[in-house]
């Protein structure tokens, strides 16, 4: 039975990070910045180096899915304050990025973050837990 429930989570989170990553690579193109944002300087990782969905050579997916296995460790974890300062933190980071073009990482951030939660809360309950502790 817990070999069920295991699965169950694991289908969620797959779940979970196959949608997101498929709404924001195909739902936000026309939203992505063209460029770099001028009078930027240093080294930048590539977003994506191709218009693969699941690109996994691009920082966008990794960061993609290293989001979720946060968001659901501390869900399951109850860790819901720890969860809102990484939300801060994430867009106290890319300010710079955000302020060039707010839809689109804003958007893409809400899509990953809602996904991932609701998601992680479903997998809460089918492991029998309580995902508010």
């Amino acid at each position: 039975m817990i070999l069920l429930k295991l699965l169950a989570a694991a289908a969620l989170f797959l779940g979970a990070f196959t949608l997101s990553t498929v709404l924001i690579r195909r739902g936000l193109p026309q939203l992505r910045p063209s460029s770099r944002p001028e009078g930027a300087t240093g080294p930048q990782l590539p977003d994506s180096a191709s218009d693969a969905v699941f690109d996994i050579r691009g920082t966008g997916f990794w960061i993609g899915l290293c989001e979720h296995v946060l968001i659901f460790s501390l869900v399951l974890g109850s860790g819901f304050e720890a969860l809102a300062i990484f939300f801060a933190a994430k867009g106290f980071v890319r300010t710079e990025a955000i302020k060039e073009n707010a839809s689109y990482y804003l958007l893409g951030t809400l899509i990953n973050f809602t996904i991932a939660l609701l998601a992680a809360v479903a997998a809460a309950y089918a492991l029998g837990l309580s995902p508010t502790g």
